[in-house]
C-alpha cells in the first residue's frame, strides 16, 4: 500500500480547499466529481464511476447514518483523486469480507486512509492531541463531534497519534464492535467480552459514553518516568557503573550489546513516529519487562537515569 503517497495527496487536497473540520465533504467532492445519492443494492455503500469521456461520478447509498455517509463520500473521493485508482468501483468502506482479492483490498485500504486524512486532517489532529493529551475521554469526544465521523473511524485515526500502549474497546448494547491497539502494546490477544477486558486490565479501565456507544480504554505502563536529566554522565558511563554494581565482570561483554540492542530495536520501530521520545520511553520499558536475568539491572537505582540519558542521546543524534 502506498501509505505515504496517499497521505500526501489527501493533505494537498485539504490544503488547497482551505476547509477545516467538520469538512464539507459533499462540496469538496463536487469539485472533482458529479455527486448523487441513491438507494444502492444491499452491501454497497458507494460507487465511483470513472470514464475518460466524462466527469467522474460518486454515487452514495442514501440510507446510511450521516457520519458513515460522510466517510463513504470521502472514500469514494479517494478513488477519484488517487491517480492509480482506475475504472469503476463498488465499495463498502466498513467491509471485512475475507473473500475479496488482495489487490482490491489494498485499493480499499488506500481509499479509507485518504478518507480519514480528509475528514480528520493531520495538522488539525496533532493540535487536538497536544491540547487534550491528558484526557482521553475529552479527546475522543472532541474529534468525534468536530470531525463528524463514526467512533470507529475516530479510534482508528487516533491510533497513530494518541501515544503508545493504548487499548480501546468500542461497544454498543454490551456487544463488542471493534478492538484497537496503538503501537507498543504487550497484550495482543482479542478479548471476547467487556468483562474479560475489564478483568484483564483490573480497575484501571477508563470509560467514555457517547450516544449509544461505550468506549473502554486502558494504557499499559512500564514504570519508566520521563523526567528532566540530572545525571551528567553519558549513558555508557552509567551503563558500566550499573553492570559493575550488579554483575560479575565476565557477564559484561554479553549484557552490553544486548541492552544497547533493545534501544536500537525500539528506535528502528518508531523512527518516523510523531511522538518518538515518548515512544522510546514506552517501548524500552516494555522490552525490559519480564527479562529475569536483567532484574538486577532494572532494579538498580540508576536504571531510570540510564534510560533517559540514552534516549536523549538518540534523539539528539537524530536531529543532527
Amino acid at each position: 500500500m502506498n501509505k505515504e503517497r496517499v497521505k500526501k495527496i489527501a493533505q494537498r487536497v485539504i490544503s488547497k480547499s482551505a476547509f477545516t473540520p467538520p469538512i464539507d465533504i459533499i462540496e469538496l467532492s463536487k469539485r472533482y466529481a458529479s455527486y448523487y445519492e441513491e438507494e444502492l443494492p444491499l452491501g454497497v455503500d458507494g460507487l465511483c464511476i470513472q470514464s475518460v469521456l466524462e466527469k467522474p461520478k460518486i454515487i452514495v447509498h442514501t440510507k446510511q447514518a450521516e457520519n458513515r455517509k460522510r466517510f463513504t463520500i470521502a472514500h469514494e473521493l479517494g478513488h477519484v483523486i488517487i491517480p492509480w485508482h482506475l475504472g469503476s468501483i463498488a465499495c463498502n468502506p466498513n467491509s471485512t469480507d475475507e473473500f475479496i482479492s488482495e489487490d482490491i483490498e489494498i485499493v480499499e485500504r488506500e481509499a479509507n486512509l485518504f478518507a480519514a486524512e480528509i475528514l480528520m486532517p493531520h495538522k488539525w489532529l496533532i493540535k487536538k492531541v497536544e491540547e487534550h493529551n491528558n484526557s482521553v475521554e475529552f479527546l475522543i469526544n472532541e474529534i468525534y463531534n468536530e470531525a463528524q465521523v463514526s467512533l470507529q473511524a475516530t479510534l482508528i485515526r487516533l491510533r497513530d497519534y494518541i501515544g503508545f500502549g493504548y487499548h480501546f474497546l468500542l461497544t454498543r448494547d454490551n456487544n463488542i464492535i471493534t478492538q484497537i491497539q496503538t503501537v507498543g502494546t504487550l497484550y495482543k490477544e482479542k478479548v471476547n467480552s467487556i468483562q474479560e477486558f475489564q478483568s484483564y486490565f483490573d480497575t484501571k479501565v477508563g470509560k467514555v459514553c457517547i450516544d449509544d456507544y461505550i468506549v473502554y480504554w486502558f494504557r499499559e505502563d512500564y514504570g519508566i518516568a520521563k523526567v528532566a536529566i540530572t545525571d551528567t554522565r553519558s549513558s555508557n558511563e552509567i551503563l558500566n557503573a550499573i553492570l559493575d554494581d550488579s554483575y560479575q565482570s565476565e557477564c559484561h561483554s554479553k549484557l552490553k550489546p544486548r541492552i544497547n540492542g533493545i534501544f536500537g530495536a525500539a528506535n528502528s520501530r518508531i523512527r518516523e513516529h510523531s511522538s518518538k521520545e515518548e515512544g522510546l520511553v514506552f517501548l524500552i520499558g516494555k522490552s525490559f519487562k519480564g527479562k529475569k536475568d536483567l532484574i538486577p539491572f532494572i532494579e538498580h537505582s540508576d536504571f531510570n537515569s540510564f534510560v533517559i540519558n540514552k534516549i536523549d542521546e538518540i534523539i539528539n543524534k537524530t536531529k543532527k
